[in-house]
């Protein structure tokens, strides 16, 4: 039997115990694409790409965004998927590039902007990283979110900050009532083997 994603044929007998008379099956396993793909809108592409990421990569469709040469069918399934999850606006832009990588490459320009305009966001976001303090009455968690989600935006655009830094900046704001455990966790723990 072929693989999961190409063409194929099976020999099955055809049930006639005297003719010996067995036929081919062809079968073809297609990939289901009809799952909910995560909206792009002007502001969410680090929401977006991960997500979208992970959802190609589970179709086994990260190939045709990642490699410059996958087959066809490879390709058109994930430019179809692509399609699918972009506003209305952006289809006829992307639907003439001829691969999923170069429509993946225009979203993240067309979302993040040139150069020039992603640094100056990750300058703005780096601001927001070397400020972030807990808001009145902002819980733990929710915290920890805003902080990862933060620290995702950059590592998109490309400033990578590592774990160990992440875990001191947010030990380093917490909240007076949680300092002895900040500082219990800070005297034990090794932050660079986290």
């Amino acid at each position: 039997m072929a693989g999961p994603d190409s063409p194929g044929k099976t020999v099955v007998d055809s049930g006639n115990s005297g003719g010996g008379g067995a036929m081919v099956v062809h079968q073809r396993v297609v990939r289901d694409t009809g799952r909910a793909w995560p909206i792009l809108t002007r502001t969410n592409y680090a929401d977006w790409a991960l997500p979208m990421q992970v959802l190609l990569e589970a179709c086994q469709l990260w190939v045709a965004v990642n490699d410059r040469t996958p087959e066809r069918e490879t390709d058109r399934t994930a430019m179809e998927c692509l399609l699918r999850s972009v506003p209305p606006e952006m289809v006829s832009t992307l639907a003439v590039k001829p691969t999923a990588k170069d429509a993946w490459g225009t979203i993240k320009t067309m979302r993040l902007g040139v150069a020039r305009v992603r640094e100056a966001k990750v300058t703005s976001l780096r601001r927001q990283y070397e400020a972030i303090k807990f808001n009145d009455g902002e819980g733990i968690d929710d915290f920890g979110m805003r902080l990862s989600s933060l620290v995702t935006q950059l590592e998109l655009l490309g400033d990578k900050i590592g774990e160990p830094a992440v875990i001191r900046k947010f030990l380093s704001v917490i909240p007076k009532a949680y300092s002895q455990m900040a500082c219990a966790i800070e005297t034990l723990v090794d932050l660079n083997t986290l």
